[in-house]
């Protein structure tokens, strides 16, 4: 007796689908896919994102959180086993870059852009050392979280307004505008040690 091969069904995992990740649900929906959706923690994420998900529920034939396993090799271990033919991982916002990179590289997706230079498109700061790096413009900035630093790195450029954020923000979370010291102040207190929407300290 010959035995039949088991064809299965191509899924894409997405990411944390939060904000306008959702899109990518929808899009994908439309071409009949399955849809896995990974959550690198489920635990302090934005109650705006959380939102998102929790609508979006019924777009997904697999939740999975990737806080609840040991590692990232035990996790894709779990994915693996699924029924399903696993064609790209997608991270489906900011929050989901760091672990999205991961899983496509871990898994050998095709299209993966690996974690070689992962930091250069999570961190703020080291995008702009990248440009500098290939030879394009990029903005003057310093990244401490010491207040005087940062003051003295103001006083001695003597340029305002400047712009204030998290190194690892995403869209407009903790971006201050500063006309002078006074609010540069301010955004360091607003800044520094609050949880950003990753559930990150800044």
């Amino acid at each position: 007796r010959v035995k039949q091969a088991v064809v299965l069904e191509t899924a894409v995992v997405v990411v944390d689908p939060y904000s306008t990740g959702r899109f990518y649900l929808y899009d994908l929906k439309a071409r009949g896919m399955n849809i896995i959706c990974v959550r690198s923690t489920s635990v302090g994420v934005d109650p705006l994102y959380t939102k998102v998900f929790e609508a979006h529920r019924d777009y997904y034939c697999e939740v999975l959180d990737a806080d609840k396993f040991a590692s990232v090799d035990e996790f894709v271990k779990q994915l693996r086993s699924l029924p399903y033919n696993i064609t790209a991982v997608v991270p489906g916002s900011d929050a989901g870059v760091i672990l999205g990179e991961q899983l496509s590289e871990l898994m050998k997706m095709p299209t993966t852009n690996g974690t070689y230079r992962l930091q250069q498109r999570t961190d703020k700061a080291s995008m702009q050392d990248r440009l500098r790096e290939c030879g394009l413009a990029a903005c003057d900035q310093i990244k401490s979280g010491d207040l005087e630093e940062l003051l003295q790195w103001a006083r001695s450029r003597n340029e305002w307004p400047l712009v204030a954020k998290p190194t690892g923000g995403m869209g407009s979370d903790g971006v201050f505008f500063c006309q002078d010291e006074a609010d540069l102040s301010k955004a360091h207190a607003s800044i520094i040690g609050q949880l950003n929407p990753k559930g990150q300290k800044k």
